[in-house]
């Protein structure tokens, strides 16, 4: 029995750190992600403008 107890805190501990892993990984990839689009944005304003002549 203590060693079902023993394995069980664990196998908690284990999945305790993969949530916060995972939640810590996601939200840099979606910054990345919008950081990204937003430069892409800028890139795209600058090249619509300066061929429309602005």
């Amino acid at each position: 029995m203590e060693y079902i107890l023993l394995l069980a805190g664990v196998l908690l501990i284990v999945v305790l750190v993969i949530i916060i892993l995972r939640g810590n990984v996601f939200s840099a990839a979606d910054h990345q992600i919008q950081q990204n689009y937003n430069t892409f944005a800028n890139i795209s304003n600058t090249s619509n403008c300066s061929l429309a002549g602005c």
